[in-house]
């Protein structure tokens, strides 16, 4: 009953776009009333009111790397010295530039369009992912629906949740393999 969908490549990814999509769409919905930006966890600590805009959910916790992201994301640039010092100047978000860059780049720069294009970013990085794995499962002669392991692992899960980076380096990483 099941072998044609997990035994094709395109009935996997439609799977785990289904399942990541009405995740999403049903977290944002229900803890942050529709609002993505509330998976960008924004808080007070870092303050940066640069990127602030009405509407944007400002949690009273201590933060997370989703919204150093989603402040490189505003200015990839840097033409605001004040967002820069925002961003805990560090090498290792600045190395991971590629995903808020292509959400800037998706976003056309706006702000306000980040907290939605950020998920769906990640959402493809975990797809192209999982392609690739079931590419390599299928040239050693394994079952290409292996590759569900990674899509639903803890990793995948908690970055698209916490809208961080990982999703779309690990595809690159496993595209080289």
């Amino acid at each position: 009953m099941f072998k044609p969908l997990f035994g094709n490549k395109w009935g996997i990814l439609a799977i785990a776009a289904i399942v990541y999509g009405g995740f999403m769409i049903v977290s944002a919905k229900h803890q942050f009333g529709g609002n993505p930006s509330g998976f960008l966890f924004v808080s007070p600590v870092a303050r940066c009111p640069e990127v602030y805009y009405d509407g944007l959910i400002v949690r009273d916790d201590s933060g997370y790397d989703g919204q150093f992201f989603y402040y490189i994301g505003v200015d990839p640039f840097v033409k605001q010295p004040s967002l820069y010092q925002c961003t805990r100047v560090d090498a290792y978000r600045y190395q991971r530039i590629l995903f808020p860059l292509l959400s800037h780049l998706i976003a056309r720069g706006k702000k306000e369009a980040l907290p939605w294009v950020m998920p769906g970013v990640n959402l493809v990085g975990i797809l192209l992912g999982t392609y690739f794995l079931m590419m390599i499962c299928k040239a050693h002669d394994r079952n290409i629906s292996l590759a569900l392991l990674y899509a639903f692992s803890t990793g995948c899960i908690a970055s698209l949740a916490r809208n961080t980076c990982e999703p779309l380096y690990l595809a690159f990483i496993i595209l080289a393999i």
